[in-house]
C-alpha cells in the first residue's frame, strides 16, 4: 500500500472569502457537491496535486496555525504582490 496527501485542510473563520482567495491564488476549483455550509474542497481542474479543503471552524480564541504551505513560484516578488491585491496579509 502506497498513501499519499489527497487534501490538506485548512481551519477557516470565513469561509466565502477564503474559498475565493484560495481560488484564485491557486487557479483551484471546486470539486465538491457544494452542499454543506462549513466546508469547502478545492483542487486542481485536471486532479492534478493535493486538493485543499477550507473547514469553516467558528472560535473565539484565535489560535495560529501549526502548519503552512510552501508555494512554489518561478517570480516570487511577482507573486507575493499579486497574493496581497487578493486580499494576503
Amino acid at each position: 500500500m502506497v498513501l499519499r496527501i489527497g487534501s490538506i485542510v485548512l481551519r477557516v473563520d470565513d469561509l466565502q472569502r477564503q474559498t475565493e482567495f484560495w481560488q484564485a491564488a491557486l487557479g483551484y476549483v471546486r470539486r465538491d457537491d457544494r452542499t454543506s455550509n462549513d466546508f469547502v474542497l478545492l483542487g486542481h481542474a485536471d486532479g492534478a496535486g493535493p486538493n485543499l479543503s477550507l473547514d469553516q471552524v467558528r472560535s473565539a480564541l484565535q489560535i495560529h496555525p501549526r502548519l503552512h504551505l510552501d508555494l512554489y513560484a518561478e517570480d516570487q516578488a511577482a507573486e507575493v504582490e499579486r497574493l496581497l491585491a487578493l486580499g494576503a496579509s
